[in-house]
């Protein structure tokens, strides 16, 4: 679609492995018959491999609008519904929520506490510069 040059210069363009997994269903829509498991398996890894196999097939133009519809779906999306790690919709209705006091405990809507551990503090070395042997 583009030569060698222009596809570097519009890959500098796009890259951006946040989009991964955007560009990764764009380019399944355009090539269906090709096998992107190794893609699927590690979008982020392999954005740069994606935009680059997407630019074979899209345009510069198609690129940038199909991130950006997709870009409007998600702030289109019910601010209650979210994505969990295994990809179901999951709703914050009837779930009670959590917060944390200021004693680092967390509590329930029903008041229960639940111990939060604390991340332990990092030790300060001391930043002594050893001075070297040369021979003078």
């Amino acid at each position: 679609m583009y030569s060698a040059k222009e596809k570097l210069h519009h890959f500098r363009q796009l890259s951006n492995p946040h989009t991964a997994e955007v560009d990764l269903i764009l380019l399944r829509s355009k090539k269906p018959q090709e096998d992107f498991t190794r893609f699927e398996l590690a979008p982020l890894k392999n954005a740069e491999d994606i935009l680059f196999a997407l630019l074979d097939v899209a345009s510069h133009d198609e690129i940038v609008r199909n991130r950006r519809e997709v870009q409007k779906e998600k702030e289109n999306k019910k601010p209650d519904e979210t994505l969990n790690s295994s990809g179901k919709k999951t709703t914050n209705e009837g779930k009670s929520s959590k917060t944390q006091t200021p004693s680092g405990k967390k509590t329930t809507d029903e008041g229960k506490d639940c111990k939060v551990p604390t991340p332990p503090e990092k030790k300060k070395t001391s930043s002594k510069k050893k001075k070297k042997n040369t021979p003078k």
